[in-house]
């Protein structure tokens, strides 16, 4: 009877994957039309006016396809799709990249971001590279739009991860004037369980996206008003 009702369940997710996939496909197709024909328009002769309603159109369709590729990737990670490879990762090569991917966002939101690495790490680590990277891009994407200004601070350093075995501490803080719209430090409705605060909403898509990676990852999370860390096994 367990066995049967398992079966179930993970049927039932890879029935919802496969509407997710469908449905995004279906709406990346004329999303991918816009926005290349949109492009063509931006290289033309525009008076200051039309190009900055082209460039509206051009960040709406790209947030557009962005939510959608977040919705897939959620519904891959809820069906259980989502594998981790560990391989030789460079930590200061991760995080560039991480930077580099975020830069637009922050720069539009007059965000800076710090990224501070501390005595004592190794140069590489054996992770999931792809995973670990998403994980911090969601986390910092999905916070941004709560935070008006300020510095979104990167905290690395060498941690315990458990008893036996070294981890290293990513540790994410944001600005102290951060909250939801409830008036609350963002982090601390996120860790409510409960909490529909954040529900359907694209911080709350992009921070769930984080969770179910960081679970992937077998990290240990800790967050405290607007400070989340998480500390992964360093092998």
């Amino acid at each position: 009877m367990m066995t049967q009702q398992i079966d179930e369940n993970l049927t039932e997710r890879e029935i919802r994957l496969k509407m997710v996939v469908d449905i995004a496909h279906e709406l990346r197709t004329p999303l991918g039309g816009i926005v290349g024909m949109n492009e063509l328009l931006l290289s033309s002769q525009l008076d200051p006016e039309q190009k900055q309603f082209s460039e509206t159109i051009h960040d709406s369709a790209k947030s557009m396809l962005q939510l959608l590729n977040d919705f897939v990737e959620l519904a891959k990670l809820d069906a259980e799709k989502v594998v981790i490879r560990s391989a030789p990762t460079h930590l200061q090569t991760l995080l560039d990249e991480c930077s580099y991917a975020l830069r637009k966002l922050l720069k539009s939101h007059n965000i800076e971001l710090n990224i501070v690495f501390s005595e004592g790490l190794p140069d590489t680590i054996g992770t999931d590279e792809n995973c670990l990277r998403q994980t911090i891009i969601s986390i910092v994407t999905g916070a941004t739009k709560y935070v008006e200004s300020g510095t979104i601070r990167i905290d690395i350093a060498p941690a315990a991860h458990n008893a036996k075995k070294s981890g290293i501490s990513f540790k994410i803080t944001l600005p102290p004037n951060t909250v939801n719209r409830n008036g609350q430090p963002l982090f601390t409705v996120i860790a409510s369980e409960n909490s529909p605060v954040l529900r359907f909403d694209s911080t709350w898509l992009r921070l769930s996206i984080a969770q179910h990676l960081l679970n992937l990852l077998q990290a240990t999370v800790s967050i405290q008003d607007n400070t989340m860390e998480f500390v992964i096994q360093s092998n």
